[in-house]
């Protein structure tokens, strides 16, 4: 089952080596670092605990999780609106290319001439269609779009690269999906509706470089999130669409206590042979919750105060290692990290 959400590290690609390693009689199955969950949702087992710390990706699994038509309806018309961007944009493309031209070739040289001029394209479009709410304006739109194109252009003329006719109106294209993703944030930033922020954090996911961003110190507001660029233009939210509206998605949560708590009160739900931890643990660093004396908290507790089976996932040189080599378990290298069970 693909996750429903791009959340920094996915593990998506690794589960082919990790979900043969695990066992196949889970009771209870935990995860305290669910992230993505690209393990919990693959797993197998009759009962799950998941959690992690930051509020934001448990609103977006609670939201997900409730399966309720309102906030599907809200994914679809965000959807939509991607989709029919390219229709509205199609006619554009050929003008907005002029304009980058004579910019390029010095024919318009004046900044504030590129800018009107680009403003005079785009208000050639029906931007209204591509709003996926009713109390969004298609000026605000208009002016967000105008922004990332001249961006674009100025970028353009800096490289003194690629300057064909089809490498040109390849950045522009993107410019456009960008605007629309800068507006998209905006729209987050401004609402406050929760199913609707609930909606529009797990599109801007999708499209975001590495499902990473910065938020403000109350994670009320998203500070700084970047689009992926040309290689997310035409890929799709179909398919984490389509696992939302899944019985297998919808099952598997009915089973899952969801919570937003620090790691080791969620471990001691895992008391038996029966159950499971799996922590795949956040790399340790300054000014980051999950700190190295966590990572040995978190060690000591998997070594001698849990009687189930677990697999924990950790830098390969992290210092910890250390500390779980003193005691007989398995050890397998993977890539820059080490998997480490004791069953």
């Amino acid at each position: 089952m693909k996750s429903i959400i791009n959340w920094g590290k996915s593990r998506e690609k690794d589960l082919a080596c990790i979900l043969p390693m695990l066992p196949d009689d889970i009771d209870l199955f935990v995860d305290p670092f669910l992230g993505s969950g690209d393990v919990f949702l693959n797993v197998k087992a009759q009962r799950f605990a998941v959690s992690d710390r930051n509020e934001m990706l448990i609103g977006l699994w609670r939201h997900a999780s409730q399966g309720l038509e309102g906030f599907l309806e809200k994914l679809h018309a965000l959807d939509d609106g991607w989709r029919i961007l390219d229709e509205v944009a199609f006619p554009l493309m050929a003008p907005l290319y002029q304009v980058a031209d004579s910019y390029l070739r010095g024919v318009v040289s004046d900044y504030r001439l590129l800018v009107d001029g680009v403003g005079r394209v785009l208000g050639g479009g029906d931007w209204g269609r591509v709003l996926p709410v009713c109390w969004a304006s298609a000026a605000d739109l208009k002016m967000e779009l105008r922004h990332t194109l001249v961006a674009a252009m100025e970028a353009i003329q800096r490289d003194g690269r690629c300057r064909t006719q089809e490498a040109i109106t390849n950045r522009l294209g993107t410019a456009l999906k960008e605007g629309y993703f800068e507006y998209l944030q905006y729209l987050y930033n401004a609402s406050k509706r929760p199913q609707l922020r609930a909606s529009l954090l797990l599109y801007l996911l999708h499209f975001s470089k590495g499902g990473q961003f910065v938020t403000d110190p109350e994670e009320k507001h998203i500070v700084c999130m970047e689009y992926a660029g040309s290689v997310m233009n035409s890929v799709p939210f179909t398919s984490r669409l389509e696992v939302l509206s899944s019985g297998d998605f919808k099952e598997r949560m009915t089973r899952t206590t969801l919570a937003k708590r620090e790691y080791l009160p969620l471990l001691k739900h895992a008391s038996a042979r029966e159950d499971f931890i799996f922590a795949d643990t956040p790399t340790p660093v300054k000014d980051s919750a999950f700190t190295a004396k966590s990572q040995l908290q978190l060690a000591t507790y998997l070594l001698h105060k849990t009687s189930a089976r677990w697999m924990v996932i950790v830098g390969m040189e992290d210092p910890v290692v250390q500390r779980y080599r003193k005691h007989k378990l398995n050890f397998l290298p993977y890539e820059d990290e080490l998997i480490i069970w004791n069953y």
